[in-house]
């Protein structure tokens, strides 16, 4: 297996391509579990091959990667293939790189920048409960999600409505299909207090964002 989440040594997701890239160390990769919508626009670090700003991200599974931007289609930066092992600045190396883009692709397309609250674990179906907050809106969303891997927790993540209506979350790894978060009427009282303090947390959370 490789750096992602059931990756292999061939694997060139951004998770997995170019180990070289996986000892940086003087630049900070984005905590995207904190992440506000400044985090969405304004590059993190600098590339050290040629000093372009950059989208610096540290999978927990070990695995980095410089996105040019963030969203679909993930670009990543061109300088990984050179393959050279060497630390990506700081930004107070290089405080040209800490400018907002003014109109990131992923909103020109109708993308919004979230968070997940919550992420529950899988049944036995692979369908997980999440609360995911808006960062734009502090709007959240209280869905199942069947098929997500359990590293798009920590990632970078958008939501849309398709044209069809239905809700998408885009990672990295993947497009995923939300489904609205519907509570059984016949469920018993254990399954109803769990409920109760997913809610909870959730609001929490979004009340310290």
């Amino acid at each position: 297996m490789s750096g992602g989440n059931n990756h292999y040594p061939s694997c060139t997701c951004p998770w997995c391509y170019h180990p070289s890239f996986a000892d940086i160390n003087d630049a900070k990769p984005i905590n995207f579990k904190t992440a506000t919508s400044d985090t969405y626009t304004i590059p993190n670090a600098c590339c050290p091959e040629c000093g372009a700003p950059v989208f610096f991200y540290r999978s927990p599974y070990g695995g980095s990667v410089y996105f040019d931007e963030l969203g679909v289609p993930w670009p990543k930066h061109p300088c990984m293939d050179k393959g050279r092992r060497a630390p990506a600045y700081r930004l107070s190396a290089a405080p040209e790189a800490a400018k907002a883009r003014q109109t990131p692709p992923w909103k020109k397309d109708g993308w919004l920048p979230i968070t997940f609250l919550l992420f529950g674990n899988p049944d036995s179906k692979g369908i997980r409960v999440v609360i995911v907050n808006e960062l734009l809106t502090n709007i959240a969303h209280h869905w199942e999600i069947q098929g997500a891997p359990e590293d798009i927790k920590d990632a970078p993540a958008f939501i849309r409505r398709s044209p069809n209506g239905e809700w998408e979350i885009d990672t990295p790894s993947g497009i995923y299909h939300p489904t609205e978060f519907k509570r059984d009427p016949n469920a018993d009282w254990r399954q109803r207090f769990s409920w109760a303090k997913q809610a909870r947390v959730a609001a929490n959370l979004r009340k310290a964002s």
